[in-house]
């Protein structure tokens, strides 16, 4: 369901938000300053198991207080060398061997490491989108179960359009899902500025929030902890250097609600900058 279109014209980059959020408390944050990418919350690897290790390795800087995701001409394809292959680079708060859909192949086993995976809250990244690639910020349940699967892509980029987003539920083995998938429309270029996005997740569904407006609802929404993604994908026929820019990651809990186990390895308190 469309909730909200927003302003036309919108290219200057939108505001951070404020770290303390009202009616919520900080569960788990990133506001990647560096010097060093905080693997306490980050595993630097795509989908590790799927794949060479050296293939699945992020390739990344923290520059002027970003995440800097990025994929260029010694990229190397993520399953194979070739000249028309897909490159990525990712980070995700947790892995294990067929963390994604089960049909994936198995380059090698890998033991599960789940550093961060919530049930439900509100997650919010500030960001500028790739041009001439696609990202995504997304979430896997952890598969401590065959059904404990499913997948919200809160958003993928698409290549040829910076206007207009995916937002998509798959559901892999969890038969308590159903697919579902949303183009929700923009009414700004997402590669021209930073914007933010956001996922609301409780038991009754989730909703895609951009630049702190709700705009898409899903009633329906994985009921078990999950990790997240965030995620650049390229191709090896293009030798450009393409960006994905990630200002912060920022993650909630309703107030009452208590916070995700483990979380105190890598959270400062709400009250520092």
């Amino acid at each position: 369901m469309l909730l909200a279109r927003l302003a036309a014209g919108s290219a200057a980059d939108v505001v951070p938000n404020p770290l303390d959020k009202p009616g919520w408390v900080l569960d788990a944050h990133d506001e990647f300053d560096g010097p060093a990418l905080n693997t306490d919350l980050w595993s630097p690897f795509y989908l590790e198991s799927r794949t060479e290790r050296g293939r699945a390795a992020a390739r990344y800087e923290l520059r002027d207080g970003c995440l800097v995701l990025f994929v260029d001409a010694d990229t190397k394809g993520y399953f194979e060398d070739g000249p028309d292959v897909m490159t990525v680079s990712g980070i995700q708060t947790g892995d294990r061997t067929r963390l994604h859909k089960d049909a994936d192949p198995v380059h090698h086993e890998i033991p599960a490491k789940i550093n961060y995976a919530p049930m439900y809250g509100y997650f919010e990244i500030r960001a500028k989108l790739p041009e001439g690639a696609q990202s995504a910020f997304w979430t896997l349940g952890i598969k401590d179960g065959p059904t404990h699967a499913g997948e919200i892509d809160i958003f993928e980029s698409i290549r040829d359009n910076p206007r207009l987003l995916k937002f998509v539920i798959h559901t892999w083995g969890d038969k308590s899902l159903r697919h579902e998938s949303l183009r929700p429309a923009l009414d700004f270029d997402s590669t021209a500025g930073f914007h933010i996005y956001a996922l609301e997740w409780d038991p009754g569904g989730c909703a895609l929030v951009v630049d702190n407006r709700r705009f898409m609802v899903m009633s329906q929404a994985p009921s078990y902890p999950s990790v997240f993604l965030l995620t650049l994908y390229g191709n090896t026929r293009d030798r450009s250097r393409r960006e994905f820019r990630v200002d912060y990651f920022r993650a909630y809990k309703k107030e009452g609600q208590p916070l995700t186990r483990g979380v105190e390895a890598f959270r400062r308190p709400q009250s520092e900058p």
